[in-house]
């Protein structure tokens, strides 16, 4: 973070004035160096001090001792070794001065700007809760120092990762105190450049650049290019988004570290895929295909499964069925005939036209029947010759197996 940004635009005692003589005199110097810069010189103060303070003592100068002591020690980088001193001047103002005394509030915001730096953003939530609320009680919701408790609340808020309602309420009180105090007053334009952090670490980047124009714009123009919260203002918003800030129920930006797994044996490099065989066909349909290329016969030419020697065994079948029907039908021919004579057939003579004579006898029954026969024996004829024409004759390819 810039150097002179605080989180904590308040005052830093919320108005204490510290009392008494010699410790009082000490307190004054150190806080002086304090506001300085001088953080060796102001602890070298406070610790001569708070060494001749008698053991036991509880009143409102060794409780602000104690605070500023560890503000000065958290200004050193080293708030692990502060939190026992805010602790016990936040636990000594509750005890003996009561918990709306101004020390003891100076002392609940110095403890819980201690937690803050140390990680621990709920339990600084809960004191600046308890301020926001003591301090609207005793001064009035919209007073300076109430709206800068609720600005610390939010601020502590969106650090515990509650960023919805941190937004909201650090936007309420940036709107209140502007309307109250002006847009050109310090802790309004702290509350806008830490509104324009909040968008940006949340992922909103248009509502970012909105508030830090507006606190650069401000700043600029009411405190000059010099001043120091100018500088860190122009920083912060040249500065790049969190990384390690999670808004509260959002996925982790990170993923989960893998579980290790069982090794496994490596795989087999697939081989390029083989052309598919083209399909067999049948030897004639190869012979119209390709009629230059001679058909590769799936079976030996003598053999019982040759194309060859299954045609002509289909050929001989078909003219062995044929002669048995043309046989079949000179049989029944030939039958007629003989009965026809055997019942004693007569030639019968009929004269002839225009004369007296007669012509010779005319064979009907006889006659009639060979004309059956002789057509009967032309379609067997015909017959047997498609059949035989359909490849043309087939030679005699038989052969014996070696």
């Amino acid at each position: 973070m810039a150097a002179g940004w605080r989180d904590s635009w308040s005052t830093s005692n919320y108005g204490v004035v510290a009392h008494g003589d010699a410790l009082a005199t000490a307190i004054e110097e150190a806080r002086r160096l304090y506001r300085n810069g001088e953080l060796a010189e102001a602890q070298a103060v406070l610790g001569e001090a708070l060494a001749s303070v008698p053991e036991g003592a509880r009143d409102a100068e060794t409780v602000a001792a104690d605070r500023l002591y560890a503000a000065v020690l958290a200004g050193l980088g080293e708030p692990q070794n502060a939190r026992p001193w805010a602790a016990r001047a936040y636990a000594t103002g509750r005890d003996v001065l009561g918990p709306a005394h101004p020390e003891t509030l100076a002392s609940a915001a110095t403890l819980a700007a201690v937690l803050r730096a140390l990680d621990h953003p709920g339990q600084a939530a809960r004191l600046y809760a308890y301020l926001a609320e003591t301090l609207a009680t005793l001064q009035g919701p919209r007073s300076q120092t109430a709206l800068a408790a609720r600005a610390d609340l939010a601020s502590a808020r969106y650090a515990d990762g509650d960023c919805d309602r941190a937004r909201a309420m650090l936007a309420e009180v940036h709107a209140l105190h502007s309307e109250q105090h002006g847009e050109a007053d310090p802790a309004t334009i702290k509350m806008a450049a830490l509104l324009g952090r909040m968008a940006r670490d949340c992922g909103d980047s248009l509502a970012a650049h909105e508030y830090f124009d507006e606190a650069r714009t401000a700043s600029y123009r009411y405190l000059g290019p010099d001043d120091p919260l100018t500088v860190a203002v122009a920083d912060l918003a040249n500065a790049p988004a969190d990384p390690d800030h999670a808004c509260r129920g959002a996925p982790p930006t990170t993923s989960p570290p893998e579980r290790p797994r069982t090794p496994q044996p490596p795989l087999e490099r697939p081989r390029s895929p083989q052309p598919l065989p083209a399909p067999r066909q049948r030897g004639w349909e190869q012979e119209r295909l390709d009629a230059s290329r001679p058909p590769v016969a799936p079976y030996p030419p003598w053999s019982a499964k040759s194309p060859g020697v299954r045609r002509r065994r289909r050929r001989s079948g078909l003219r062995t069925v044929l002669l048995v029907l043309l046989a079949t039908l000179l049989a029944v021919a030939l039958g007629l005939a003989a009965v026809a004579l055997a019942r004693g057939w007569r030639p019968q003579w009929t004269p002839a036209a225009g004369t007296g004579g007669t012509t010779a006898p005319t064979v009907t029954a006889v006659g009639t029947a060979a004309t059956a026969v002789g057509a009967a024996a032309t379609a067997v004829g015909a017959a047997a010759t498609a059949v035989g024409g359909v490849d043309g004759p087939v030679p005699h390819q038989a052969r014996s197996a070696p």
